[in-house]
């Protein structure tokens, strides 16, 4: 038939007994068929259909595939295991707390609390150990934040982008999302906060004799003041200047804060092109108070050897003015002394006895190192690469982190809050292995700012962790550190013994060291 023959009727309706269209004549002619009708079942035009139908379904399985591929499946069920280093509480039961909180909630989850070594050095190269080759014996790696770079850049730990969320979250401060970021990532969760602080004895110095002043100047103060106490204190400062991580972290604040003195705010072992620091006459006038700090006596002979609590005990028994050393010892100092009888003073210090010096009864305050010189400390929550869990293990982290947790670590364990909503507001339940710590509710500025202790010690902190500066952020840190405790330690030790400090021989010793400090940046062995 020809294309202007009409043909069959093909039409559906007509076909079933339709009537035909109003208007039309019985039996008149049937308007002609459009093409289009027409065509409907012609070989061509099912061909061209079949294929279309081909490519839609084919869409449509691509779509739904990649939905499902997309779509977040619940891990499998498991034991979630967390590697941190020991709880530095006084009652070290604290994180164990936490994690028995989470287990009440998930059954199918639970979380198993691994601690290791209380020595930075040996927590490292634990965590190493555990995390090499993509292992997943760790799940959640709790990890000083000197060392998040080594293992993001080694892929040991997983990019928050990649587990569950691109951030650590809101409220966190300012400095401790800076001390989780690498290369343009966030790989942790802020965790607890650490900044160095000055412990001083309020009976013997006044606050308004350090506040304000650069470090140089306080430095001077505690050296003169120690002299004219000499029947009730024998050393100015004590800190940490033992052969480890400790060390790396005074030997910077002494550098930071002549640096900051000298108007140069990045001066420091390591500078600011990320060289070694040591050639800039400010940080070497830092170190080399170090040096002849030990010479004459202005620091303790036990430095050498000292750690954190060793410091501690030096300045609880009387024997120094003032030390440098971590939050968590302010609340330690607290409750070592609980039972105590206390006086105050106008600047609301809280009074110890028992010091080892017969009758005396030593008051302290507490302030934040002079401006540009604390090292921001403190360690962070990180998902272990291999971890088969990640979504639970963020799930974990940010159950850990909540606000009322932060403010339960700083009550009861003194650990310095990484969210701004740690620093108020209360806590619930009594303290474990604190003596009369009472259960109920008790509110942050209670323990703090009430009659235990110095009426300003939170927004002192809090504004103390806001201002500290992060230890040099490289892959190859720990290597940076072992290199130099391992050469700057054996230089004090020869200065702490000589008849009188030789500081032109210690400056040539700092020049030796630079080589190794260089090849260690570059993440090579001794030149």
């Amino acid at each position: 038939m020809s294309d202007d023959d009409p043909g069959p009727n093909t039409d559906g309706a007509d076909a079933a007994g339709g009537t035909a269209e109003p208007g039309a004549a019985a039996g008149a002619p049937r308007p002609e068929p459009s093409r289009a009708h027409a065509d409907d079942h012609s070989p061509v035009r099912n061909f061209y259909l079949a294929g279309t139908l081909a490519v839609l379904s084919t869409i449509a399985l691509v779509v739904l595939t990649g939905w499902a591929l997309t779509t977040p499946v619940d891990d499998p069920p498991g034991t979630l295991r967390v590697l941190t280093g020991n709880d530095a509480s006084k009652a070290p039961v604290l994180y164990q707390e936490l994690i028995e909180a989470w287990n009440a909630e998930n059954e199918e989850y639970p979380a198993e609390l691994v601690e290791v070594s209380a020595g930075a050095d040996m927590q490292h190269a634990e965590m190493v150990r555990s995390t090499q080759g993509g292992a997943a014996a760790y799940d959640v790696i709790n990890l000083d934040n000197q060392w998040i770079a080594e293992f993001a850049r080694a892929e040991r730990i997983t990019p928050l982008s990649k587990a569950g969320g691109g951030s650590a979250g809101e409220g966190f401060l300012d400095s401790t999302i800076e001390a989780v970021e690498y290369n343009g990532e966030q790989w942790a969760v802020p965790f607890v906060a650490d900044v160095g602080l000055l412990y001083f004895r309020s009976d013997l110095v006044d606050r308004a004799d350090l506040e304000g002043k650069d470090w140089p100047e306080v430095y001077e103060t505690l050296r003169d003041t120690a002299r004219e106490h000499g029947d009730e204190v024998d050393h100015a400062y004590a800190g940490q200047f033992a052969r480890y991580e400790g060390l790396t972290v005074n030997a910077m604040e002494f550098a930071w804060g002549e640096s900051a003195a000298a108007g140069a705010r990045s001066g420091g072992l390591v500078d600011g092109d990320g060289g070694v620091g040591l050639g800039a006459e400010p940080v070497r006038r830092g170190l080399r108070r170090i040096a002849e700090g030990l010479n004459d006596g202005t620091l303790p002979a036990n430095s050498l050897t000292a750690q954190e609590t060793a410091a501690r005990q030096s300045f609880v028994d009387g024997d120094v003015l003032a030390m440098r050393n971590w939050p968590v010892q302010y609340d330690q100092l607290l409750s070592a002394t609980a039972e105590e009888d206390r006086t105050r003073d106008p600047e609301g210090v809280a009074a110890h006895a028992g010091s080892g010096r017969p009758g005396a009864d030593i008051e302290f305050g507490v302030m934040a190192l002079p401006d540009g010189m604390s090292v921001l400390g403190g360690q962070s929550l990180a998902i272990a690469e291999g971890s088969p869990r990640q979504r639970k293990a963020r799930d974990l982290i940010e159950f850990l982190t909540r606000p009322e947790h932060q403010r339960r670590l700083f009550h009861c364990g003194g650990y310095a809050p990484t969210r701004a909503g740690g620093y108020s507001g209360s806590v619930e339940g009594a303290c474990p292995g604190v003596p009369g710590s009472a259960g109920g509710r008790s509110d942050i500025e209670d323990k703090y700012d009430g009659d235990r202790g110095d009426t300003r010690y939170v927004p002192r902190l809090r504004d103390a962790i806001e201002a500290a500066r992060p230890r040099p952020v490289t892959p190859n840190y720990a290597m940076f550190t072992d290199a130099f405790t391992g050469g700057f330690h054996p230089v004090l030790a020869e200065h702490a013994s000589a008849a009188e400090f030789d500081a032109e021989l210690f400056d040539a010793q700092l020049d030796e060291l630079r080589p190794p400090l260089r090849s260690a940046l570059d993440g090579q062995g001794p030149p």
